[in-house]
């Protein structure tokens, strides 16, 4: 179960992580092999304990004891030494440090002997229900359920839940970011079912508080429960650990993903592909589960496993009801062969799924994947079905700021003007998305030359240099190109107001004779507006620029 772990560990070392620029200037002991800025993630074999503690002071949002530590080969703690957090307790996180273990470290597909640094977290006392209750004696295994289910988060989090009955059968359904969508079926040993009842027991889990949650976004919610003989009991955890959450409701959450063997399901292993064969998967359906399930092992799958579904005869060709299918995510890959395997010499594709392959093959950026695509029949000025989607395969290229994927789409008379769902063209959403170091010029170039419109206004009444905050570069190319700089969106802001807070943006914006003077819908200037922000620097320079200006006028 390392791979469902690893998530749950990141949750619990990325307070750590954040303490790392404060301790990475401390003196690294000699080791064979130093893992520098190392991510543990991938490592922990849990339980990850922590260190519960009532002082409030030393729980303050991040606090953690920053631990030296030197692994063996085998991934055993040899040595380890508290550097840096609450001195108290340096002691206890030293000793939790010493029972962990870990996968082991590598360099070059060798195990090595690593010196990482490692961080042990401070978290409130744990909390019980205020009356203890005692499991109950299970009387009828086959009313007996457990079950476990998880939310997405902001990341790559799979969602899913897992219910294990008192027979051996086990029923799990996945949902975003798992690699087995849908629902699947298979059994464990009665030796398994009676050790996962166990590990309820042993959590004392009649006793536990029925919900342990932290406002927290973008995190995973933890659900489980128990059910037998007319008892029932479940837990809830959203980053519980922060409020007082017992150590065993995780190390029980982890237990049932590994009794029940999750993992084949939601990251591909050896078990993976087997399990489909032995509940007798369906793979030449064309039902909504199966197009579902291998649009999403093409996305997330190794080539081995895709190549098992194509042969077992999966619909390459067929798209679900939110319009993902296997080929358009192939060619979101990049992946020209896999592509061709796809289509192979089956009947053309619809004009609908060429579309989409040819506008995920411009979010890639590879152009000899869109040359074949366009050759297959593919519109570069094609249209979404979608009553929300109006992104162009332009559009699409420039907002991944691929100038070879753009330069493709202009060469077969892309629309440069064509909006989005929310109004913007091309040109505002390269500018909107690709950092400083993208070819700024070169895209902006190319879709200027194309003729495309630098004071087309989105839904908001913003022209593409209200999308320039970032780009300080590009304000001259727009200017030169026409854009008028002194625009007003639906609220009567300059861009100059609306991106006020980028120092560099706005001297671009005065070098290229913006109006400082220009006022909001309330009466305020760009200069003012960063005054009462604090923004003084910024203040300053478009108050200098007034200056000159005024003067010029006199």
């Amino acid at each position: 179960m390392k791979s469902v772990r690893r998530t749950r560990a990141s949750l619990l070392t990325l307070v750590g992580m954040l303490l790392y620029g404060a301790t990475q200037n401390l003196t690294a002991q000699e080791t064979p092999v130093v893992v520098e800025n190392a991510d543990l993630r991938g490592h922990y074999v849990l339980p990850v304990k922590m260190i519960h503690s009532g002082d409030g002071e030393a729980r303050r949002f991040g606090a953690a004891v920053v631990l030296e530590v030197i692994v063996s080969t085998g991934g055993n703690v040899e040595s380890v030494h508290a550097v840096d957090g609450p001195r108290k307790f340096f002691s206890e996180a030293e000793s939790i440090e010493r029972e962990r273990q870990f996968r082991p470290f590598e360099q070059d597909g060798v195990p090595v002997r690593a010196r990482i640094r490692d961080w042990v977290r401070i978290v409130p006392p744990e909390r019980w229900a205020q009356t203890r209750v005692a499991f109950p004696e299970i009387k009828n295994l086959n009313t007996l359920r457990m079950f476990l289910s998880r939310t997405a988060c902001f990341g790559s989090c799979p969602a899913y839940s897992v219910e294990i009955r008192g027979s051996g059968d086990v029923t799990y359904r996945g949902g975003t970011a798992a690699l087995i969508t849908g629902e699947h079926h298979a059994t464990i040993s009665p030796h398994a079912v009676t050790h996962l009842l166990q590990a309820f027991r042993d959590t004392d889990y009649f006793s536990l508080n029925d919900e342990y949650t932290q406002f927290v976004t973008d995190t995973p919610t933890y659900v489980t429960s128990i059910e037998f003989d007319g008892h029932k009991k479940s837990v809830t955890d959203h980053v519980g650990a922060g409020v007082g959450m017992p150590d065993v409701v995780t190390e029980l959450e982890d237990k049932i993903d590994e009794l029940s063997r999750t993992d084949k399901w939601l990251h591909e292993n050896t078990e993976t592909w087997q399990s489909l064969i032995t509940e007798q998967w369906n793979f030449r359906s064309d039902s909504e589960s199966n197009r579902t399930l291998f649009a999403s092992v093409v996305e997330r799958g190794s080539t081995e496993l895709i190549q098992q579904f194509i042969a077992a005869g999966a619909p390459t060709l067929a798209m679900n009801k939110n319009g993902a299918s296997p080929i358009v995510n192939a060619a979101e890959k990049g992946d020209l062969d896999l592509v061709r395997r796809m289509l192979g010499k089956q009947a053309q594709p619809s004009s609908q799924l060429l579309f989409r392959s040819l506008r995920a093959a411009a979010h890639s950026g590879n152009v000899d994947l869109m040359e074949f695509l366009i050759s297959r029949g593919a519109d570069v000025n094609g249209a979404s079905d979608g009553p929300n989607d109006r992104e162009t395969v332009l559009i699409a290229a420039a907002a991944r700021c691929n100038k070879g994927a753009v330069e493709e789409s202009l060469r077969y008379h892309a629309r440069v003007d064509a909006q989005d769902y929310n109004g913007n063209s091309a040109l505002s959403r390269f500018l909107e998305s690709c950092p400083p170091s993208a070819d700024i010029g070169g895209i902006v170039e190319l879709l200027v030359s194309a003729r495309a419109d630098v004071n087309l206004k989105n839904d908001q009444g913003r022209t593409p240099i209200f999308s320039a905050c970032w780009n300080d570069r590009a304000v001259t190319l727009l200017a030169q190109a026409g854009a008028d700089l002194n625009a007003r969106d639906e609220i009567g802001q300059t861009a100059l107001r609306h991106c006020f807070v980028h120092p560099e943006f706005v001297k671009a914006m005065i070098a290229q004779g913006a109006d400082p003077f220009v006022r909001d819908r309330y009466g305020q200037t760009a200069a003012e507006a960063a005054r009462e922000m604090g923004l003084n620097q910024v203040a300053d320079t478009l108050e200098a620029a007034m200056e000159v200006d005024a003067a010029k006028r006199q």
